[in-house]
């Protein structure tokens, strides 16, 4: 297609090394944000006790085990607070490009735009990450945002 090269690897190894902050770093900021706040740390303990309690209410089993008797399905439904804690430290800690190749046969279509198959497609995630006028108290560690009464995240596409 006529690039250089040289764009051709910087495009490469900067998506290969994007892809390094993934989740589980993500859930130990997590865990770094919860601990710095007494307000949350509560909230999260209090939900995480609840689970436990409700799942495996024998509090003269080892926690380990405890938490063993939680099944799957209440993992992923039971924890919102847990939810929202890891998605805003995903909101913050995530500012970076997001990368997607048409790998189709066929032309894409976006808005007006045209997407030729094979082609490169680059998103800046702080367009909507990092937008004063969808998240208040921008850079603030606030889990709330995507409580349903404020769901900052549904103010625009993407959030």
């Amino acid at each position: 297609m006529g690039d250089d090269i040289r764009l051709i690897i910087q495009f490469i190894v900067g998506a290969v090394f994007a892809g390094q902050l993934n989740t589980g770093i993500n859930a130990l900021f997590m865990l770094t944000y919860i601990g710095s706040s007494r307000y949350w740390y509560n909230r999260v303990r209090a939900e995480v006790d609840a689970v436990v309690d409700k799942y495996a209410p024998d509090r003269s089993l080892p926690l380990g085990q405890r938490v063993e008797a939680i099944p799957i399905e209440a993992w992923e439904s039971e924890f919102p607070l847990l939810d929202c804690c890891l998605t805003n430290s995903i909101r913050l800690q995530l500012l970076k490009t997001m990368y997607r190749r048409n790998m189709g046969a066929e032309d894409v279509k976006i808005g007006n735009e045209i997407v030729p198959s094979g082609t490169f497609l680059t998103y800046h995630i702080s367009d909507v990450h990092q937008d004063p006028g969808i998240y208040l108290g921008l850079l603030k560690w606030d889990p709330s945002r995507y409580f349903a009464e404020r769901a900052e995240d549904k103010k625009k596409p993407f959030c």
